[in-house]
């Protein structure tokens, strides 16, 4: 099941979306998202590691809830954007590294 597809299908919370993957864009993922009423309200951060062109800028302007670029010195910056669009309920609390499962 292709991403979006699934996005209607499973309604989540938030969608984490790389730009490139091998099969398609990042961005027509993204207009597909944006195109169906059951998806376009879903927050969409994109995380990738590509330099954004001017272009690339323009084309995600109101779209996406977060655009951060990849990399683990980035990752607290990405839970605090997260949490930021969710809310501290839908998340663990503690340092992402640390997190359990509930597996004492």
């Amino acid at each position: 099941m292709e991403g979006a597809e699934r996005a209607r299908f499973e309604r989540p919370t938030l969608i984490i979306l790389d730009l490139f993957m091998p099969h398609r864009s990042g961005f027509e993922v993204l207009d597909e998202l944006q195109a169906d009423e059951n998806t376009r309200n879903i927050p969409v951060v994109i995380q990738t590691s590509k330099l954004l062109s001017e272009a690339d800028c323009e084309r995600l302007a109101s779209r996406p809830a977060a655009v951060l670029p990849k990399g683990s010195k980035e990752r607290l910056h990405a839970f605090t954007i997260i949490r930021t669009i969710l809310g501290e309920s839908h998340l663990f609390n503690g340092e992402p590294e640390f997190a359990t499962s509930g597996v004492s």
